[in-house]
């Protein structure tokens, strides 16, 4: 008897569910509103790739965020797994442990991560993470992580939003990355609900409710460091604007991370121009800053360059210094950048300010962190494997930045008089240079 799989499941009846199938990447993170099919989309997966030739004999998981829900919600329910995998093609079923084994030796088992370390031992090559905003984040960091780097399996996140938590993260890490795909759906737009139906849910449902299971938004939480980031992500690239005063903030990366020039519109408190650049030597890195800051000198108001001293930015300061640049370094000690956060903090709270709507740096808005150490001590930077050059080349551009209009008749030759020496440091006592800007 020829079994055609998928069983009882035809994707084209939700186009967006073939979109997810037919897309090439391996591992994906689908943040779907309630009622999607979320499930049944991912359990027809596990079972397609299970019947692989090349899969035979292997065991693939799926993972529920308790024992008792993956049960529930997985085995038990006539609609889910035993009516999409034939009982022709099963060849033991073993209810104590919840799992089946095929008829060509593949192993489907349900699990619970509400106890990571039952997890042990094991060696699943595709596995089904789902409602992935319930459960814990160790249960892939520090298992099944590990497990698919040595096998070279697979990895499906399901969940509904809830705040900017770990399934956050992975969401935003899937977005760039190559071999994965990050997937949004809101019911306003699958078509899955009916149109009266979800206004009447949305009528008598909590406004943070509908925008979590319906609209499948991720929400500022408690933990969030910058709020209001779409709300102020509402601006563009704009050029030069006479009479206005720029700040470029610098943060310096060579080949790992991104160089970020961020510059900023002190009169409008708006971000007018961001690039974002790696693996480019260090003369041509200089030489891109002192374009960018030339084409934002606005007649007589030079563009200040704010940026990280430390390390191989030192010389790096001392060489735009020497090109005539009004340079203003920054040691990046712990408690600088906290002090930078702050500032930030207030401005993103308040909605004082309003930046392009560049997808790096909402990602790394939305995803930074603070990390409590040992000792009582924040850290600030993004998660791990993840970016903050965004994050702080915008913080060094608005860094203690207050406008302060400059008497006509100011040039940029007055403005590097004898208070300004090519390729010294301010003095101890300098506060303010031509009555532009306070520095440190």
């Amino acid at each position: 008897m020829e079994i055609n799989l998928p069983h009882k499941f035809d994707p084209r009846i939700r186009p967006y569910q073939l979109e997810i199938l037919s897309h090439p990447a391996r591992n994906k993170v689908l943040v779907l509103h309630r009622r999607a099919g979320k499930t049944a989309l991912a359990l027809n997966h596990m079972i397609m790739q299970a019947f692989l030739p090349e899969n035979a004999g292997r065991t693939f998981w799926f993972v529920a965020p308790t024992y008792a829900q993956g049960k529930e919600v997985v085995w038990s329910d006539p609609k889910m797994l035993f009516r999409f995998l034939p009982k022709e093609l099963i060849k033991k079923r073993h209810e104590q442990a919840l799992s089946v084994v095929t008829t060509n030796n593949t192993r489907i088992v349900i699990k619970g991560g509400d106890n990571p370390d039952s997890l042990l031992g094991a060696d699943p090559y595709g596995i089904i993470m789902d409602e992935t905003q319930s459960q814990k984040p160790e249960v892939y960091e520090r298992i099944l992580r590990p497990i698919l780097a040595a096998n070279g399996g697979w990895i499906w996140f399901l969940g509904t939003p809830r705040t900017k938590d770990f399934f956050h993260r992975l969401y935003v890490y899937a977005q760039d990355r190559e071999g994965w795909q990050a997937y949004h759906l809101s019911a306003e737009v699958s078509g899955v609900i009916d149109e009266k139906e979800l206004r009447e849910i949305k009528e008598n449902t909590p406004d943070d409710l509908y925008r979590q299971e319906y609209l499948a938004q991720f929400l500022d939480g408690d933990g969030a460091i910058f709020r209001n980031v779409h709300d102020v992500a509402v601006g563009a690239m704009l050029p030069r604007e006479e009479g206005h005063v720029y700040t470029m903030g610098v943060d310096l990366a060579r080949k790992m991370d991104f160089t970020v020039l961020t510059v900023y519109d002190q009169s409008k408190k708006q971000v007018v121009h961001i690039d974002r650049f790696n693996d480019v030597d260090w003369r041509f890195q200089k030489a891109k800053i002192i374009a960018l800051a030339r084409q934002y000198h606005s007649r007589g108001r030079p563009c200040r360059i704010v940026m990280d001293s430390t390390g191989v930015g030192d010389p790096i300061c001392q060489d735009l210094r020497a090109e005539g640049m009004w340079v203003v370094p920054i040691s990046f000690t712990n408690k600088i950048k906290e002090e930078m956060v702050r500032e930030m903090q207030v401005r993103f709270d308040h909605r004082d300010i309003i930046v392009p709507h560049f997808m790096p740096l909402i990602r790394e808005l939305e995803t930074f962190q603070a990390v409590k150490s040992q000792f009582g001590n924040f850290r600030y930077s993004a998660p791990k494997n993840m970016h903050d050059d965004c994050v702080f080349s915008l913080g060094l551009a608005v860094f203690r930045s207050q406008y302060v209009p400059v008497k006509e008749g100011r040039d940029r030759k007055s403005l590097l008089s004898s208070k300004y020496k090519k390729g010294k440091r301010y003095a101890p006592r300098q506060k303010r240079v031509a009555g532009l800007l306070d520095v440190l």
